[in-house]
C-alpha cells in the first residue's frame, strides 16, 4: 500500500509541475521588409547590366539559393537570347553594316552558357515563409565582348543590345 501511495504522489507531483511550464513561444524577430525588387519585378536593364530574379523554397537554405540562382540564370539567359535574336535580325535587314549569314548563324547558336559567365548576384532576400529570392544582373559590356569574339570582328554595339 505504501508504494502504491508513493507512485501516486509522485504522479501527482510531476502532473502539478508540468502545469508551471510555460507554452508561450519566444517573440521571433521582426522579419525585414522585402527589397522593392522582390515586391515589384525588377527591370530587365539598364544602360549598362541585364537584370533577372530567381526564387526557390527547399527543403535547405544552400538548395534553395542554389535553385533561385539558376533560375534567375535562366531568366538572364532568356532576356539576352531575345535581345541578341532582335539585334541580328535588325542587322540582317540593314544589311549595311556587311555581316555574312555564315557570322549570323554563328552568333545565334552561341552558347548562352558563355554569355552568362559575367553574371554575379547583387541581392539576396530569405522571406518568412523560407523562399530565398537573388537578384543576379549581368553587364551588357561582358555579353558584347563574348558576342564579338564569335565572329572575329566586332558586329555589335551596346546600342544593338537594349
Amino acid at each position: 500500500m505504501k508504494k502504491l501511495l508513493v507512485v501516486m504522489a509522485a504522479c501527482l507531483a510531476a502532473f502539478l509541475l508540468s502545469g508551471c511550464g510555460s507554452t508561450s513561444k519566444v517573440a521571433a524577430a521582426p522579419a525585414e521588409p522585402a527589397p522593392d525588387w522582390v515586391l515589384n519585378e525588377a527591370k530587365a536593364s539598364d544602360g549598362a547590366n541585364w537584370y533577372a530574379v530567381g526564387s526557390a523554397k527547399m527543403p535547405t537554405e544552400q538548395n534553395s539559393l542554389k535553385m533561385a540562382r539558376m533560375q534567375a540564370r535562366a531568366e538572364l539567359a532568356r532576356i539576352v537570347n531575345t535581345q541578341v535574336n532582335d539585334a541580328i535580325t535588325a542587322k540582317s535587314r540593314m544589311n549595311n553594316a556587311g555581316l555574312e549569314e555564315k557570322e549570323l548563324v554563328e552568333t545565334m547558336h552561341f552558347s548562352a552558357e558563355a554569355l552568362l559567365e559575367g553574371s554575379e548576384q547583387i541581392g539576396r532576400y530569405t522571406a518568412p515563409s523560407g523562399t530565398v529570392y537573388v537578384l543576379m544582373a549581368l553587364p551588357k559590356a561582358n555579353a558584347l565582348q563574348k558576342l564579338n569574339e564569335v565572329g572575329g570582328k566586332s558586329f555589335f554595339s551596346l546600342e544593338d543590345l537594349k
